[in-house]
């Protein structure tokens, strides 16, 4: 356990994170099935959690950003928006 290091001391680059949080909330919920979109705002408020935390590891935000982004893939868009 010696070995663990500290959050604090690490460099974590969040900026891809914060990109693909911004992209999902520019997303429009009506463009999209409810279980879809429901899955993704879960990752997405996983996301804002991990970037509001004091201290994380980037392995916790690489991990938040590629949940957000398979659900953002993940969207299905519902009829209606696909007539468009």
């Amino acid at each position: 356990a010696d070995n663990i290091v500290k959050p604090a001391e690490e460099t974590v680059d969040t900026s891809a994170l914060e990109a693909a949080v911004a992209k999902a909330e520019a997303l429009t919920e009506s463009d999209y099935t409810a279980e879809s979109w429901s899955s993704m705002q879960t990752e997405l408020s996983e996301a804002k959690d991990v970037l509001a935390a004091e201290s994380t590891t980037q392995a916790i935000v690489d991990e938040a950003l590629s949940h957000l982004n398979a659900a953002i893939d993940c969207l299905l868009y519902t009829s209606d928006a696909a007539d468009d």
